[in-house]
């Protein structure tokens, strides 16, 4: 049987070795990946999405306000919950329910009847800031209304942009979105000049795409 390579053994001599710059420059590398995780975690959080109508009861902030006593007559609803863990933790949820045409006619009437939606959008002069969504906008075939802040209910801090309500509209489809938001430390949305911010804050607070969502 051989016998394992010892420093007495001529070819153990000859094998290639890993110099001190070379020893230091991987733990560099693995030192910066590291600190990068850790200050990615830190600062922006780790994503995390539960789909399915489970998620409605998870007790978050946001499964409280849109439920499915307030959805009216639909056929059928599906339910997401997104939220970030860490240092700036948010929730974010969306249920989209389908709808006959004669119930999606009527929940429209019951959500004009039974909502206080913005009027002009909110900013920060000072901070040149935007600080709410606009009262109207669209993504894709769907069009959005953003419901006044005080219609809020269960928030420990009711005012934008930490606290946002919207609701969604796909008369192509006859699909309603009720989406809530809730973030405790988010300063504001965007700076006054940006565009299609929305559409960008919407996909990475709901995880959801409204461009391909029919």
């Amino acid at each position: 049987m051989a016998s394992r390579t010892s420093p007495a053994d001529p070819t153990y001599q000859n094998r290639p070795k890993m110099d001190f710059a070379t020893r230091l420059f991987i733990f560099f590398v693995l030192l910066v990946l590291v600190l990068g995780f850790i200050f990615y975690w830190f600062f922006h959080g780790i994503p995390h999405t539960l789909h399915g109508k489970r998620a409605i009861n998870t007790g978050s902030v946001v499964t409280q306000y849109f439920r499915e006593d307030k959805i009216g007559d639909y056929k059928d609803y599906s339910y997401s919950l997104h939220w970030i863990d860490g240092i700036f933790s948010s929730d974010g949820s969306v249920l989209i329910a389908d709808y006959e045409q004669e119930a999606f006619e009527e929940q429209l009437k019951s959500i004009d009847r039974s909502y206080r939606f913005l009027t002009e959008q909110i900013t920060d002069e000072k901070h040149c800031w935007i600080l709410s969504p606009p009262p109207v906008f669209r993504i894709g075939n769907w069009t959005f209304r953003t419901l006044d802040e005080s219609q809020a209910e269960n928030r420990s801090c009711n005012s934008f942009p930490k606290s946002i309500q919207m609701i969604a509209v796909n008369e192509q489809s006859m699909r309603i979105a009720y989406l809530d938001f809730y973030d405790f430390d988010l300063d504001y949305l965007a700076e006054q000049g940006e565009t299609d911010y929305m559409e960008s804050f919407i996909k990475e607070n709901f995880s959801v795409n409204f461009r391909k969502t029919p």
